[in-house]
């Protein structure tokens, strides 16, 4: 028996949605290092990539590429999928094959079996979540340091 627990999905969208919010405003620290106007982490990254590569100046190109490298390397890894989930859970209000607690028929006399919240792809809630918060983490540091070089690049005399 699959018991659906909503509290649960909502949860998890909070959270999704809340490192969705943490990339975008993490993009916007390019605004003053490379004098763009409002910058966001739309389309999965897609167009923060797009604004590096068209509007970055020459002097700076070494630098953007990382920023690049890291937003594609993070796609393949965890945004797309992330920003995907976060997605369908807002805008379809369901995560198909999100499982909350599954749960053998107690019968008495024996035990039952709960399982843990599992995503889509079978892994446990906890342990994406957990997953995905490091990521963010270690995203967020090396964003920030790539957007301090090139603040530092383009200051100098």
């Amino acid at each position: 028996m699959i018991v659906e627990e909503p509290r649960l999905v909502y949860e998890v969208e909070a959270f999704l949605f809340q490192v969705k919010s943490c990339l975008d405003v993490l993009s916007r620290m390019l605004e003053p290092a490379l004098a763009f106007s409002h910058c966001k982490f739309g389309d999965k990254g897609d167009e923060i990539i797009k604004r590096l590569r068209n509007n970055c100046p020459a002097s700076l190109a070494i630098y953007a590429e990382k920023i690049i490298k890291l937003v594609e390397d993070a796609q393949d890894a965890w945004i797309v999928e992330l920003i995907t989930m976060r997605d369908t859970i807002t805008h379809y209000s369901r995560l198909e094959g999100f499982n909350c607690f599954v749960e053998d028929p107690y019968i008495g006399g024996g035990t039952a079996s709960i399982h843990y919240p599992t995503m889509p792809n079978t892994r446990k809630v906890l342990e994406y979540c957990q997953d995905v918060l490091n990521r963010l983490l270690s995203f967020c540091e090396d964003f920030i340091r790539f957007t301090l070089e090139i603040m530092a690049t383009s200051n100098q005399p």
